[in-house]
C-alpha cells in the first residue's frame, strides 16, 4: 500500500464504521477521493451529534472565463469551532437552495423549484418533501426568489428522519416548520404528501419553533404555545394551544429563541439595534434568557386531596416563564437552524454560560453585500460580545448556519 488513498474500501468501512462522532467522519471525508466514497456509506449510521458545531458558511460561486459563463459552486465551506479550522465538502446538491439544520446530521433545503428535500450532506442520503404547492398559504404573487427566501423559516426535527436499520426514511418523525409571510405553522412526515397547518390565534406570527419532552413548542411575540394532536391520521384538528404569557418588560419586538437546555426549556430574547451603515442592517447587542416552570401554585394544588367535588373550572396555563442569570455552564447556539445546548468542554471549544448566534435577520438581506455579518458569542455573565469567525461569509438567501 503506496499511500493512505490505497487502503482496501472494506478496511475503510470498518474504520468508519466505528466511529461515533460525526466530527471525525467530516475529517476523514476531506483526506481524498476513496475515502469520500467510504464516508458516504458509513455516515447514515452515525447517530450520536459532532462533538462540536459547525458552521456551514455561505455558498460561493466561482465562474469561468467564458463570454457567458455558467456559476459554478465550489466546494461548501464548514467552520469547526473546536479546532478553528475550515474544511471542504462537495455538495452540488445544495446549490442555489436556501438551507436550514434540522438536527441529527439533516439540512432542509428549498430553492427556485419550489421543491423542499432533506439531505444529509455525508452520506449523501435525500428524503423528498411535499412540495411549497401544498402549504395552504401561498405566495402567488412573489418572484421565485423572494419564495425561497421567506417560505421556510425554520425547521424542527422529532427524531432522525432516517430509519438505519430499515434503510429508508422514518415515518414517524414529524417535521415542523414555520412558513409563509405570516409565519404560520405546519407540520408533515417523511413520505406525505402534503403540509398540515397547524390552527392558531389570528394574527398569531411564530418566531421559533423546539420539540421538547415529546411535545413541540412554537414562540410568538407575546406567548410561548404548545401544539397538540399532531397527528396526520387523526380527525383532530392539530392546535397550538395552552398559551404561557411571556413577561410585559420583554421586548414583543425581540427575536425569540426556544433551546432545550439541561433538562429545561429556555426561551432566549435577542435585541438587535438598527445601523443607518451599511443600509439597512442590524447588529445585536443585548440578550434575556427566560425559562419554563411550573407555577408554585400549581404545585400546592397537586398535594391538596379534593374531598368534594368542585365545578368546572376554565383551564389555566400551569407555567409561566422567569429569568434566569446564568446557563448552568452550558453554551446555546441560536439562529435560523434548529436552537441548542451543548456542554463546553476542552475538546469542543465551547464557552461556558455564553451564547453563539449566527445572523438570522430578514431584513439584512436587503444590503448591497448580503446577510451574514451578525454573527457571535454573548457572555451572560459580562454581557460582552466577542467574534468566534473572523472571516466574511455574506449572503443573499441564505446565510451561515450551525450543522449538528
Amino acid at each position: 500500500m503506496d499511500s493512505w488513498a490505497d487502503t482496501p474500501t472494506d478496511i475503510l468501512l470498518d474504520i468508519f464504521g466505528r466511529l461515533t462522532l460525526i466530527d471525525d467522519l467530516i475529517v476523514a471525508h476531506a483526506v481524498c477521493k476513496s475515502w469520500r466514497l467510504s464516508v458516504h456509506v458509513s455516515a447514515g449510521k452515525i447517530h450520536t451529534p459532532p462533538n462540536a458545531p459547525w458552521l456551514m458558511l455561505a455558498e460561493e460561486i466561482t465562474k469561468g472565463n467564458h463570454p457567458h459563463p455558467r456559476p459554478r459552486p465550489r466546494p461548501r465551506r464548514f467552520f469547526n469551532l473546536s479546532d478553528n479550522k475550515i474544511y471542504h465538502m462537495n455538495l452540488p446538491e445544495i446549490m442555489n437552495r436556501k438551507c436550514g439544520s434540522i438536527g441529527f446530521g439533516w439540512i432542509l433545503t428549498n430553492g427556485l423549484d419550489l421543491q423542499i428535500n432533506l439531505i444529509h450532506p455525508l452520506s449523501k442520503l435525500k428524503i423528498d418533501l411535499p412540495p411549497e404547492s401544498s402549504f395552504v398559504e401561498q405566495l402567488i404573487s412573489f418572484e421565485p426568489e423572494r419564495v425561497r427566501l421567506i417560505q421556510i423559516k425554520k425547521a424542527v426535527a422529532s427524531t432522525n428522519p432516517w430509519d438505519t436499520e430499515a434503510h429508508c426514511y422514518n415515518q414517524k418523525c414529524i417535521i415542523m416548520t414555520i412558513y409563509g409571510q405570516y409565519r404560520r405553522l405546519a407540520f408533515t412526515k417523511p413520505g406525505n404528501k402534503t403540509w398540515i397547518d397547524i390552527k392558531t390565534p389570528p394574527k398569531t406570527a411564530f418566531l421559533d419553533i423546539a420539540y421538547y419532552k415529546d411535545k413541540f413548542y412554537a414562540a410568538g411575540c407575546f406567548h410561548v404555545y404548545t401544539c397538540i394532536n399532531i397527528d396526520d391520521n387523526s380527525d383532530i384538528i392539530p392546535t397550538a394551544t395552552t398559551r404561557t404569557l411571556i413577561p410585559s418588560w420583554i421586548c414583543p419586538a425581540s427575536r425569540k429563541y426556544l433551546v432545550e437546555s439541561s433538562g429545561e426549556l429556555l426561551l432566549v430574547c435577542r435585541y438587535l439595534e438598527y445601523q443607518s451603515e451599511p443600509r439597512g442592517s442590524s447588529v445585536t447587542v443585548y440578550f434575556d434568557v427566560l425559562k419554563l416552570k411550573e407555577k408554585e401554585e400549581t404545585k400546592k394544588k397537586k398535594k391538596k386531596k379534593k374531598k368534594k367535588k368542585k365545578k368546572k373550572k376554565k383551564k389555566r396555563n400551569k407555567y409561566e416563564l422567569v429569568k434566569v442569570e446564568s446557563l448552568d455552564n452550558q453554551a446555546l447556539f441560536i439562529g435560523d437552524s434548529v436552537s441548542f445546548s451543548l456542554t463546553p468542554s476542552t475538546a469542543n471549544g465551547c464557552k461556558e454560560n455564553c451564547i453563539y448566534f449566527t445572523d438570522d435577520f430578514s431584513l439584512n438581506y436587503i444590503n448591497e453585500k448580503g446577510s451574514g455579518s451578525d454573527m457571535g458569542v454573548y457572555n451572560l455573565k459580562d454581557h460582552t460580545i466577542e467574534p468566534y469567525y473572523n472571516g466574511r461569509s455574506l449572503s443573499h438567501f441564505c446565510t451561515p448556519l450551525w450543522y449538528i
